[in-house]
């Protein structure tokens, strides 16, 4: 019973329950979408759920699924028939709220100053970068990120975009170059886009690309939010974990990205506020399962215990990125913490092994005596032996028990000559005695340093453990206190969408009141611009 509750929780998880929306909205997509043809939509959704258990590929195409919903999303809603889109197009309340917050329509200001140097600088991150660089740096976070994080990436980036398509298409606004051709006359959804400034592209370049493009544009009035801040936004916060050394190049980029769409006038201000603001909360939400990045691994391939760097390596990696890595975690940490020892204990670690060498190791059976003992009541015993040398009077234990004659005073034997003297014999015998004697005492007092010294290194070592536990208490409450930040930036976006909302429902109330805006979801021909 236990383990099916964990396979169905499994089942249950939000990844999972992520992909089957991203599935029901695909099918979705595809059946809304008339052109291409239907069996060209069922080839394409046939490929695409191949692609999911096809080995290597899958890795990439699987966190990648909620990219092509956005993407589908984003085609499919100029299929959506008029009678099930809503029916009123905001033109005056992002000028209106604009002016409001800002004091001026920041976008017209900026457009105002026009000239071919600026229209390049504004093309480049809003025609260029835009589309090509959440790629770049999705090759950037597979190489040099940890493995998995490229998968939250690309399913917090296809959610993210999937969620504002969403708005862009339940809540209609008009863009400021609307506002310049037409002024403040009400739209419909018969109304083609346009290309703003990046009309002036085309023409220093020579080509109607722009100007046809955003004419057939699927979704004309979605200005808010900002997918162009959005994904510049959300990129940089993505940049600014991998390598949070660039965070004034994450700033730079975001800033660069703001000022193109307000000079081409694709966006009001408001808008790229938006925009970002869904960015924070995509990146807030999945910072929680991004894996931790180690400052000592540069690339993927480091992370996974792999130390030689090729393609080959690289491309293995793939299939084999979820085997456990903490065999090579735990030897990165040992070895760390090696380089921490100091010279102290270095040389405690040294002189034991010296130590070793030269001790002698004797086999003792006796329990009653502790370990540093035994070698201190072998070494009394031997001498109190050797010391009491049996003399001639002296009864044998056994008949092989050798025989060492006692000093005669005065002669009576060969060796007598020495007038008292100890025979030459039981002297040699004697400083054997003594030097083994000596030989082991000196060996017993290493014994007693070395077992100071392991003291001391336990000791040490448990000024250690008292010390990461010290660290650990510490890294809580710093992990207490950055959850309590981001709280607060999460109570603060919240109140901000709160008040952006009341903002809407209140014009939209005081615009019903005094008849401002009206009749936008009208299907006839063109507005023209108000006098």
């Amino acid at each position: 019973m236990t383990l099916s509750i964990q396979r169905l929780r499994q089942c249950l998880s939000i990844r999972n329950i992520g992909y089957f929306l991203v599935t029901i909205v695909i099918l979705i997509d595809l059946i809304i979408i008339q052109s291409p043809p239907w069996y060209l939509r069922l080839i394409l959704g046939i490929l695409l759920a191949a692609s999911t258990i096809i080995p290597y590929i899958r890795r990439f195409t699987i966190p990648a699924m909620p990219v092509f919903g956005y993407l589908l999303s984003f085609y499919a809603v100029q299929f959506v028939p008029t009678e099930y889109r809503p029916q009123h197009i905001f033109v005056n309340i992002l000028p209106t709220l604009e002016r409001i917050l800002y004091g001026a329509n920041l976008s017209e200001i900026i457009s105002n100053h026009q000239h071919p140097v600026l229209d390049i600088i504004a093309w480049f991150p809003y025609g260029i970068v835009h589309f090509s660089f959440p790629f770049i740096f999705a090759f950037i976070l597979f190489v040099f990120g940890p493995p998995g994080s490229l998968d939250i990436f690309g399913i917090a980036f296809g959610w993210m975009n999937a969620l504002a398509v969403f708005t862009q298409f339940s809540f209609p606004n008009a863009a400021p170059w609307y506002e310049m051709t037409y002024g403040s006359a009400p739209a419909d959804y018969s109304i083609h886009g346009e290309a703003g400034g990046l009309a002036r592209i085309d023409e220093i370049l020579g080509l109607e690309l722009y100007g046809s493009s955003f004419g057939h544009s699927p979704l004309v009035f979605g200005a808010f939010p900002s997918l162009h801040s959005a994904n510049a936004t959300f990129t940089m916060l993505f940049l600014f974990y991998l390598k949070r050394k660039l965070w004034p190049l994450c700033i730079l980029h975001v800033m660069w990205m703001w000022w193109a769409t307000m000079y081409l006038t694709h966006h009001y201000l408001i808008d790229l506020v938006g925009g970002s603001m869904y960015a924070f909360c995509a990146f807030f939400i999945a910072k929680k399962y991004l894996p931790a990045i180690n400052p000592n691994c540069r690339t993927r391939l480091a992370y996974l215990g792999i130390t030689k760097i090729s393609l080959s390596a690289f491309v293995h990696s793939i299939e084999n990125r979820d085997r456990s890595k903490s065999s090579s975690y735990m030897k990165e940490a040992n070895s760390n913490s090696m380089t921490h020892l100091n010279n102290d204990d270095e040389e405690a670690l040294l002189m034991k092994q010296e130590d070793d060498e030269h001790i002698i190791v004797v086999d003792d059976d006796e329990e009653e005596y502790p370990l540093q003992s035994r070698p201190v009541s072998l070494v009394s015993g031997i001498s109190t032996s050797s010391s009491s040398s049996p003399g001639p009077s002296s009864p044998r234990s056994s008949p092989y028990d050798p025989y060492i004659p006692n000093a005669q005073p005065g002669g009576g034997g060969a060796a007598g000559a020495g007038g008292g003297d100890a025979p030459p014999k039981t002297q040699r015998v004697q400083a054997q005695v003594d030097e083994v004697v000596n030989i082991m005492q000196d060996n017993i007092d290493k014994v007693m340093q070395r077992g100071e010294r392991l003291d001391d290194l336990r000791g040490k070592t448990e000024d250690l453990q008292a010390t990461s536990g010290h660290f650990r208490r510490g890294a809580n409450q710093v992990r207490k206190r950055m959850w309590w930040k981001d709280l607060k930036w999460k109570i603060i976006i919240a109140v901000t969408i709160l008040v952006i909302l009341g903002i809407i429902i209140g014009s939209i109330v005081g615009t019903q009141t005094k008849g401002g805006d009206g009749g936008g979801g009208s299907s006839g021909g063109q507005p023209e611009a108000s006098a």
